[in-house]
């Protein structure tokens, strides 16, 4: 049920990011960002305070875990490859690709 719970926030994670960074830094935000996501319970401090301490307890012991699960949804979420049919960011054909190639 924890690893559901981690999964599901790796990938919301991942939706945020563009690009994956080094191992420490990018376990520094992944920290931040499930910190902020315990922020929301706040209002039950006593309740929900052991799950944010086991949390990042969990985060710091399994840092390569973490963080092969992060690289692995940020690579998947954000497809980079040319064989890639993704809807182009305009409707007209060939903004954005580079250099043009001059027809002669």
């Amino acid at each position: 049920m924890i690893d559901v719970f981690f999964d599901e926030l790796v990938w919301s994670y991942a939706e945020t990011r563009d690009r994956v960074e080094r191992m420490p830094n990018e376990m520094m935000m992944f920290t931040a960002f499930f910190h902020e996501f315990m922020e929301q319970f706040a209002d039950d401090t006593p309740k929900y305070l052991h799950m944010k301490t086991l949390g990042l307890a969990l985060i710091k012991q399994n840092q390569s875990i973490f963080y092969r699960k992060i690289r692995e949804a940020v690579r998947s979420v954000h497809l980079r490859s040319k064989n890639n049919s993704r809807i182009s960011r305009s409707k007209a054909p060939r903004v954005g690709r580079g250099r043009t190639r001059r027809l002669v």
